[in-house]
């Protein structure tokens, strides 16, 4: 659902329907209403201002273009005829009033608004991506991954624990290659023992795991760091914001649904598995053993009709619930890696068609 909480806004800005970066199969709050005839934008409603969400219609965005909006919408029952629309945009939530063109069952076609409001939230700007970055502390180097990125700071996997308030230097690979050295320092440090997986067997029901210990011989120490950027020149702040705006749109739409996968890790054949959570950039899935942040997983992942094949980074894992008989798993949440620009245009329309599909009467 969309988010309309009363967390604070950072910054709220009123811009134009051709400055509007939404993002198809996002989904939306739809009520009746709109600004009073004669009024201009700045009387729309702030984000704290939105009527509730159990007296809206619930929709998900299903086509942008310059001159119409389409939204498919959970009831055929027909809608005013303006509409007070609450979605995602890249740069954050999105409300604006449409007057709706005429409406076909599920389906309602709106006139693109005028203008369009933005609240931009702070943790919407950190994102997840695991991108390689080159870290200098302590006069060592490692080469290692990120968690999560944003303008001012990012967390990352390094194999020792760090002083909070140490400096960093870290360099991460950004958008086309792009490596750029920036100054950071520890903000906060937290100690992450990972264990390497145990043998599994390659078949459609895996033999579960066996326990594993924690000796030196056994677990990887590390830690989960996170750095906050703190001398950024003019050139490197422009190349973070397109960083972290391609991968602000790599994680919309997101679906809550199940999808079967295949996975391969460790070297290992590839293992049956499912997903639970699922973007055009990240996937959330539950795994046989837990993971390292930043390890490598092939995967197989099945939307709709279509097969289609990711390398992926891991961002996190942690032990699912425990369940009276089942054999505990690992909720595994990794960063996919862009494939062909093609094959990215088919998996984003797959989410976004299965995401059109959960809101508007699908199974």
């Amino acid at each position: 659902m969309v988010s309309t909480g009363t967390s604070p806004a950072r910054v709220v800005r009123s811009v134009g329907w051709d400055e509007t970066d939404l993002v198809e199969g996002t989904e939306a709050l739809l009520w009746a209403g709109g600004p009073r005839e004669g009024t201009g934008p700045e009387e729309l409603p702030g984000p704290d201002e939105l009527p509730e969400p159990d007296l809206a219609v619930r929709a998900v965005l299903s086509w942008a273009r310059p001159r119409v909006l389409r939204f498919e919408t959970a009831t055929p029952e027909p809608l005013p005829e303006l509409l007070l629309v609450s979605t995602l945009a890249v740069s954050g939530p999105a409300r604006f009033v449409v007057r709706k063109n005429y409406q076909v069952g599920n389906t309602a076609v709106c006139d693109p608004p005028e203008r369009v409001h933005i609240v931009e939230r702070r943790d919407l700007f950190r994102v997840a991506a695991a991108t390689e970055v080159l870290v200098r502390a302590q006069a060592q180097e490692w080469k290692a991954r990120s968690v999560d990125c944003s303008l001012g700071g990012m967390r990352l996997f390094v194999p020792c624990t760090l002083e909070v308030g140490q400096p960093v230097e870290v360099a991460p690979v950004l958008l086309r290659g792009e490596q750029v050295g920036i100054g950071s320092v520890v903000r906060h440090c937290q100690p992450y023992l990972a264990v390497p997986a145990p043998g599994i067997a390659a078949s459609p029901r895996p033999t579960p795991p066996r326990p594993v210990g924690t000796q030196a011989s056994q677990a990887r120490p590390g830690a989960i760091v996170g750095l906050q950027f703190v001398s950024v020149s003019g050139e490197t702040e422009r190349l973070l914001t397109q960083f972290v705006g391609y991968h602000q749109r790599r994680l919309m739409p997101r679906v809550h649904a199940v999808t079967s996968l295949e996975y391969k890790s460790h070297g290992r054949a590839f293992v049956e598995a499912f997903g639970t959570d699922l973007s055009p950039g990240d996937l959330l899935y539950k795994a046989y053993e837990a993971h390292v942040p930043g390890e490598r997983v092939d995967l197989r992942i099945r939307v709709g009709r279509k097969t289609f094949d990711f390398a992926a980074f891991v961002l996190s894992s942690e032990p699912g619930q425990e369940e009276e008989g089942v054999p505990r798993r690992h909720l595994v949440r990794v960063a996919l890696q862009e494939s062909s620009e093609a094959g990215e245009a088919q998996f984003r329309k797959a989410v976004r068609e299965l995401a059109i599909e959960r809101v508007a009467g699908g199974p």
